[in-house]
């Protein structure tokens, strides 16, 4: 049981988006769909290609022509230049390909958004839980505190006469009753501060999460 009003809620978030399955997955989907993008786009770029040919001509008749390796005759050599455009020869397809391409990186934008924006409300609302949980249990402290001081003060009044049995009797139930809320409010504060360790994804302490958790 501890304070949790020494908790950063900036940080347990931090630590919840930086270990979470999920959001890794979303974010995976991000970069996969920024590559699609690139590459798609790629596509639209003019292709330039240079290359050189080497033949040699050989004046020998056709089967001897075919096994002679000899470098009697001179090599000649072509060089050539290609340029094209692939966004002419299909440019309706490839500007739908760049659109779905465009509209995937969006949604998979859109898509780990929702889990950040998800991941933050179930932490932060985890921490209020505990900070309320705490709130009650302390309260039912010092209730169970003050029952405790009147039933002391109910013994010392009947060890001197003036309370009677059934006054005492009725302290007892009363701080009898007060210790049960304690009880239930311990588990409830253990209860919630499970579900925050859930939501985060690791132990939660009173200064934050542990480093290196799970």
């Amino acid at each position: 049981i501890f304070d949790p009003s020494s908790l950063n809620a900036d940080a347990l978030v931090m630590t919840a988006m930086d270990v979470n399955p999920e959001l890794r997955g979303s974010r995976l989907g991000v970069d996969q769909a920024t590559l699609g993008l690139k590459q798609s786009r790629s596509s639209w770029w003019p292709n330039v290609a240079l290359g050189m040919t080497v033949s040699r001509v050989a004046q020998n008749p056709q089967a001897e022509a075919l096994f002679d390796v000899s470098l009697d005759e001179e090599l000649e050599s072509n060089f050539y230049l290609q340029f094209s455009i692939p966004m002419f020869s299909d440019y309706f397809g490839n500007r739908q390909d760049n659109h779905r391409a465009q509209v995937e990186l969006d949604n998979s934008r859109e898509a780990e958004r929702e889990v950040r924006l998800r991941m933050e409300g179930t932490v932060r609302s985890a921490v209020l839980e505990l900070s309320n949980q705490y709130e009650s249990l302390r309260l039912a402290g010092r209730s169970a505190e003050i029952a405790q001081e009147a039933l002391r003060l109910a013994r010392e009044e009947y060890r001197i006469g003036s309370r009677t049995f059934e006054g005492l009797r009725s302290s007892f139930d009363q701080e009898a009753a007060t210790r049960r809320p304690v009880i239930t409010a311990r588990h409830s504060f253990v209860d919630a501060l499970l579900s925050l360790e859930a939501s985060v994804g690791t132990t939660v302490e009173p200064f934050g999460p542990r480093a290196g958790g799970p």
